[in-house]
Order: structure tokens, then sequence, then C-alpha cells
């Protein structure tokens, strides 16, 4: 009886570590997934955005290059045209003076208006904001809290850049990303049942190696 309690206990307690084992070694791969996908995802996310900011920019300027508009039809023009942009992509687009004044926005996402200079109905971005995007002429991409725009434990925050040609204006847009939800629905879709029979599989093996082990201990005694 004593003999079958003590096997028992072995038996028992080889499990638990194993089982503990298999846990630890599946979390660290899980997490080291997570890693290199919120690099790579982050990576692509940033080459679309900026792609898309290039090709607006040109778009812009074409549509105003082939029309001879006034000033009032070229705001109107703009408008309709970002607009359209910003609702087909899901982004906020805005047109940004030299000075850091914002002549024209689709929308102010609420993580950033509180850290922006407010003049009456007039929205400013601060030299620190503008420190990768509109102090290089051809642009430039800026992604999470690098430049004090944007601070939001919740989503990841892009902006990219594009010079316009017309008195020192910058077209910049931004977009959000909720990276845990994205990756997260990637490690479901993905590696869930994968997951699931590794780690069922593995189970079984050591269930089986640990019966072996103690059945031959027995065979000893």
């Amino acid at each position: 009886m004593t003999d079958r309690r003590i096997t028992g206990s072995v038996y028992f307690r080889t499990i638990i570590v194993l089982t503990i084992s298999t846990i630890f070694v599946f979390s660290v791969l899980c997490f080291v997934y997570y890693q290199r996908m919120s690099s790579s995802l982050i990576t692509e996310k940033t080459e679309l955005l900026k792609s898309t900011t290039q090709n607006a920019a040109a778009g812009l300027e074409k549509l105003l290059a082939d029309n001879d508009v006034t000033a009032s039809d070229r705001a109107t023009l703009n408008k309709v045209y970002l607009d359209a942009i910003s609702a087909s992509n899901k982004v906020s687009v805005w047109i940004v003076e030299s000075d850091g004044r914002i002549s024209y926005y689709s929308d102010i996402p609420n993580e950033a208006a509180s850290q922006l200079i407010i003049q009456g109905s007039t929205f400013s971005m601060t030299s620190t904001h503008m420190i990768g995007l509109t102090d290089r002429k051809v642009g430039g991409i800026v992604t999470g809290t690098q430049n004090g725009l944007f601070n939001d434990p919740q989503k990841t925050w892009i902006t990219a850049s594009y010079p316009l040609s017309s008195n020192g204006e910058f077209l910049i847009i931004h977009q959000s990303m909720d990276m845990q939800a994205q990756i997260y629905k990637s490690m479901s879709d993905g590696l869930a049942v994968p997951v699931f029979i590794s780690f069922a599989i593995a189970l079984i093996l050591f269930t089986l190696m640990t019966r072996s082990l103690i059945r031959d201990r027995k065979s000893v005694v």
C-alpha cells in the first residue's frame, strides 16, 4: 500500500512538473511570437500609410493643377478630395502650414486634441509635434508617442507626412491600430488549434514517458 502511495505521489508530481514546464515553454513561444508579430505589423502598416500619404498628396496636387480654380474653389476641392481619402482609408487627414497651423482637418482625434495649441477655432501643432514630420523636406513618419502628439495606452498611432509644393504645406495622415486586438486575433486564428494540439500531444507523451519510468522503477524494486 505504501509503495502504491509513493508511486502515485511520484507520478502525480512528475505530471504536475511536466505540465508546468510545457505551459512555460508555450508561454515563452507565444510571447516571442507576439513581439515579432507586433514589429511586423507596425512595419507593414507604416509602409502602407507612407504610400497612402504620398499618393494622396500627388493626387491632390494633380487635381488642383488640372483646374484653374479660385482660392475658394481650392478649399472646396481640398475638402471633398481629402474627406474622401479620410473616409475610404479610415484615417485622419490634415494639411499643416510651415508654422504648424492646421489649415484643414477631416477630424481631430481626441487623443491629439488636448496636445494641440488652440486659438479660437484654429488648431496648431507645436514644434515638438512637427519633429520627424514637417522639419524634413521629404516628409517623414512617426509611430507611437515619439513626438508627443499621441499618448494613448489602448492604441498605437502612426503618422505620415508628405510635402505639398505650394507654400510649404504638408499633408499629414494619422491612423490608429488596436495592436493587441489585431495580434490576438491573428494568434487565435492561426495558432490556437496548432498550440492546443501540440500541448495535448506533449502531455500524452509526458504521461507515457512517466508511466514507463515508474514501471521500470517498480520492476527494479
